[in-house]
């Protein structure tokens, strides 16, 4: 007996430390607190309903975060809680009639003390100003930055006279979703929120690119502390259970919650289950191992064809179901109606982005959706008012062929809508003229907006008419094959909310990727170019903005210098800037061969004397502006006899002379110059870019001058590289094509989200757009012939890619590549905070094999092994790697510190069975494992990470190898 009380003392004296160690302990609670417990049957909460994401009530339960909260409350003082839902007033005056126990969601303030006892606060609910992620204008946000700008805010919010006191113009909205939406539609440059209430709002409406930016320096925007408050007259017992029960709960469980309401909608964050298929889903994988997915070319960010091959959000979201089931998906990019009809026929397995229709079940087994996106009415700036469907009605309206709203649509409009197969040609249409307005998904609207500068475009409100909902993307399924829907439900329920996130942030938000190295993306002539040369010299238009700018006379800014920000961190090489005045000076340095590259530039006869180009990364429209007072014009022959400006040395005012001699070009130095020469009257029309025009307008307030016609010849820009070194134009093409139409679009977003207001009519287009068409069919032959060989020399380079990256006898990366593409996740993880695990793994007694059985068996061992690798570290972030002679390497990211580990004992158990025949004697193997796992500071180094997992092997080896040994500190 004594034994066990000295046991009992120690293991009190333990648990005493270990909790002081981790910083908090639980408080005590008295006997007369457990007795109250144990009586107490239930404790009636009032919690505020409608108050996302905090309290709210729907599908039959109350949630939020203050409700999730409640039940870690409850599981922790052992009390049973009773929520009652209502509004404040309501809630509150219950409260204090004795009605309800205690009252949630509650500051502390002087006055409220006197009666009632406040716990200690769980969470405070920062205010905060949100913007659009594309919006630059921001930069430093200020109450001087806010002003002169349109500013959201909820209607009668308590915060709404301090806004008014700083001198900021507000529009009151009476909900916070159409709140959101009005920054999202670009209604408003900015709202105030609080910070969690935003950004639920905003993914709970699928409105991408909102970012909260801070309070302005606005300090009186404070912070509310919520709590739990309990009449001090009521039922002090219960308060303090209530209070030492709150201090319990660990602050990381807090957090927790937090995250899980703010990033993942209250979803839980935990990585579901592998999935279980049943033996006749698995039979069917093995009979079907690739099937057919129908995809559209232009359906960005979710499907479009970019460098001939399908990307997209929808593509990323199967090469993760790929590597969960093994089936591999074929794609086949078609415009929509010829992709339904191919379905219909049973050409095709798969539609992707296909949204539910009760038609459309008659023939599809329909997934669970996973995404869905708002759909919304886009109209030019010279619309004039707009309130609601009804000032449609009687409207020339765009919508894509067979979209699932079409009979709704319909039945709104005076007149049938004119139906698409192109996203792209709808939108141009509308820009210029051919319609009045288009109804279309926001994501795609807004990223052909980007991606042709269509800068007179916006969108006038919702598209959601009774029985209407979101755009709901799922997979529609052939009826012939129920199995592969089964497969595909499943394993869209096997993806994380986590991994829902990353689809977001790479595809939906813009945000921009990781740079990658050109380690791999030259070949060794053009490394050995590259290092010979050293320094690239580059000359650009020092004052065409948004194009690009030197301001100060040194500093690159613009389009096309975000645009080789993205690509600098890929070239072996610096980049410096020749400074100029001019645009003509620019020509000037490189023709000369001051200059070896010109940043953003248009091919003419002219220019290939001395330029090679690559291909465009930006094509924008080419526009006449005239006085305000001068009538629109129906074509350039009608106006001959008129005197127009265009910038010296620019690309269309050669291609002008040559097509209309007697065309009269007055050449100024840039748009600025130009323009102020229309408003003096000295010239006719300002000829430039719909942008560049744009931009000078909006900035300048200019409210005299107007877009009066569109020229058939678009701006074509690309990197222009000097021709005496052809090397240098291999190298920059392969750097234009390294950059995702995601990032090219998040750029023009920056750069070209401003909304004008100026009036432009384009009802006198039509003969202008007959010329259009013709180039364009010319051009679109001439493109179809220009992209098969594209893609035959993407091949190519794809699979001379793979010989310098894969190990020949195994088929793994490499040591070389293993290494620099560790050392780019290593520093991902660090700037991220995400776990970054790595493993070195060796085949025991591998020497022992080959001096028995020979080299051809060894090889044949080491490639049965590499085999089995490959198949279990298939997650998108898993790499694995032939370290060097029976030596393999793997690392991924995310998880906890145990989950490689639990992989390799997995890898490890299944190596252990396989037999590798030799004339009739089976070789059996066994391998170890050395894992190191951290999430990386600025301490940590990836070569310390690759020694610690080695020394974890050599521990592994000690041990009696066939085992997997975890890197502790001794």
């Amino acid at each position: 007996m004594p034994a066990i009380k000295k046991l009992s003392l120690i293991l009190i004296a333990i648990s005493v430390l270990f909790t002081t160690f981790c910083g908090w302990a639980k408080p005590l609670l008295t006997a007369e607190e457990k007795q109250y417990i144990s009586r107490k049957k239930t404790v009636i909460v009032g919690v505020v309903n409608d108050n996302e994401p905090y309290s709210f009530f729907r599908d039959g339960a109350e949630k939020g975060f203050s409700v999730d909260f409640l039940r870690l409350l409850e599981k922790e003082s052992g009390l049973r809680f009773e929520i009652r839902m209502g509004n404040w007033t309501d809630i509150y005056k219950a409260f204090l009639s004795g009605k309800i126990d205690v009252i949630d969601e509650i500051s502390y303030t002087e006055e409220r003390a006197r009666i009632i006892s406040f716990t200690d606060p769980y969470h405070f609910r920062k205010t905060v100003f949100f913007k659009r992620g594309d919006d630059n204008r921001f930069s430093g946000l200020s109450v001087e930055s806010l002003k002169g700008r349109k500013i959201g805010i909820a209607k009668d919010i308590y915060y709404l006279p301090i806004l008014r006191e700083a001198g900021i113009e507000l529009t009151e909205y009476s909900n916070y979703a159409d709140l959101m939406k009005s920054l999202a539609f670009g209604w408003t440059d900015a709202v105030v929120a609080s910070e969690l209430t935003g950004k639920f709002i905003a993914r709970e409406n699928s409105l991408p690119n909102i970012v909260s930016v801070g309070n302005a320096g606005l300090d009186k925007l404070h912070q509310e502390d919520f709590r739990l408050g309990i009449l001090k007259q009521s039922d002090p017992l219960l308060f303090s259970v209530i209070n030492k029960s709150l201090k319990s709960i660990p602050r990381s469980s807090v957090s927790d919650l937090e995250q899980m309401w703010e990033t993942f909608s209250g979803r839980d964050i935990a990585k579901p289950e592998k999935i279980k298929l049943t033996h006749e889903e698995e039979a069917y994988i093995k009979s079907h191992p690739a099937v057919s997915v129908g995809t559209m070319p232009d359906y960005s960010p979710f499907s479009f064809v970019s460098g001939g091959s399908v990307s997209g959000y929808t593509r990323s979201l199967l090469d993760i179901i790929s590597k969960q089931t093994g089936i591999t998906f074929l794609y086949s990019p078609n415009n929509w109606p010829e992709i339904i009809k191919s379905f219909k026929k049973g050409r095709l397995d798969i539609m992707a982005d296909m949204s539910y229709t009760e038609d459309r079940a008659n023939y599809t087994l329909f997934t669970s959706p996973y995404y869905q996106i708002p759909n919304v009415v886009f109209v030019r700036d010279d619309f004039g008012g707009y309130s609601g469907l009804n000032s449609i009605r009687d409207k020339r309206v765009g919508v894509m062929s067979d979209i699932f709203y079409m009979d709704k649509l319909k039945s709104m409009l005076k007149s049938p809508p004119k139906e698409y197969v192109s996203q792209d040609d709808m939108l141009r249409d509308l820009a210029f003229g051919r319609l009045d307005a288009a109804v279309t998904a926001l994501n795609a609207g807004n990223n052909i907006i980007k991606k042709y500068a269509l800068v007179n475009l916006r969108i006038a409100g919702s598209f959601s008419p009774e029985g209407v909902g979101m755009e709901d993307l799922r997979f529609g399924i052939t009826k012939r094959h129920p199995l592969l829907h089964s497969i595909m439900e499943k394993a869209l329920k096997g993806i994380s909310p986590e991994e829902h996130i990353q689809l977001e942030n790479q595809w939906i938000t813009a945000k921009v990727p990781e740079a990658s190295t050109g380690r791999n993306l030259f070949n060794p002539e053009e490394i050995a170019y590259l290092k010979k040369k050293k320094v690239i010299y580059m000359c650009v238009d020092p004052d065409w903005i948004p194009f690009e700018k030197l301001k100060n006379g040194n500093t690159h800014i613009g389009i096309s210098a975000d645009f080789f920000e993205l690509i600098r961190p890929k070239l072996p090489a610096e980049i410096t800037i020749v400074p100029t005045t001019t645009w003509e000076e620019s020509l000037l340095a490189v023709n000369s061969r001051k200059c070896d590259i010109v940043s953003l530039a248009m091919k003419t006869d002219d220019r290939r004397k001395y330029l090679n180009f690559t291909s465009p990364y930006l094509v924008v429209p080419n526009v006449v502006a005239t006085s305000v007072n001068e009538p629109f014009i129906s074509g350039i022959e009608s106006v001959l006899d008129k005197t127009f400006g265009s910038v010296k040395g620019y690309a269309i005012t050669e291609v002008l002379r040559r097509n209309y001699p007697s065309l009269k070009i007055i050449e100024v130095t840039n748009d600025e110059e130009g323009i102020r020469m229309l408003q003096q009257g000295r010239i006719y029309g300002y000829i430039g870019t719909m942008a560049s025009i744009g931009y000078q307008i909006s900035q300048q307030k200019i409210t005299d001058i107007k877009i009066s016609a569109r020229l058939p010849q678009d701006w074509e820009l690309g990197v222009g590289t000097r021709n005496d070194e052809p090397i240098l134009g291999s190298i920059f093409q392969k750097l234009v094509l390294s950059v995702s139409p995601a990032e090219r679009n998040e750029i023009l977003g920056r750069w070209l989200s401003v909304r004008y207001d100026q009036k432009f009519n384009y009802d006198l287009f039509s003969k202008i757009l007959a010329v259009v068409a013709l180039f364009l069919v010319v051009m679109m032959y001439w493109g179809n012939k220009l992209r098969k060989l594209n893609t035959q020399l993407q091949e190519a380079n794809q699979r001379l890619q793979e010989l310098s990256e894969k190990d020949s006898l195994t088929g793994l990366y490499n040591r070389r590549y293993f290494s620099a593409n560790a050392m780019q996740v290593f520093g991902m993880c660090r700037r991220s905070g995400i776990r970054f695990s790595i493993a070195i793994l060796d085949i025991d007694h591998f020497k022992r094999i080959n001096d028995t059985y020979g080299h051809v068996t060894g090889d044949l061992c080491l490639q049965r092994i590499a085999h089995t690798i490959k198949q279990h570290f298939l997650r998108e972030n898993d790499t694995s790697a032939r370290y060097g002679g029976e030596e393999f390497a793997v690392y991924t990211t995310g998880g906890d510190e145990n989950a490689l580990a639990s992989y390799l004992e997995r890898l490890r158990h299944d190596i252990e069975t396989i037999c590798v025949d030799n004339e009739g004697d089976c070789i059996r193997m066994t391998i170890s494992s050395g894992v190191y796992s951290l999430i990386p500071d600025n301490r940590d180094t990836l070569d310390d990470a690759v020694r610690k997992a080695d020394d974890a092997l050599y521990k592994a080896k000690q041990n009696g190898r066939n085992r997997v040994e975890i890197y502790t500190e001794d």
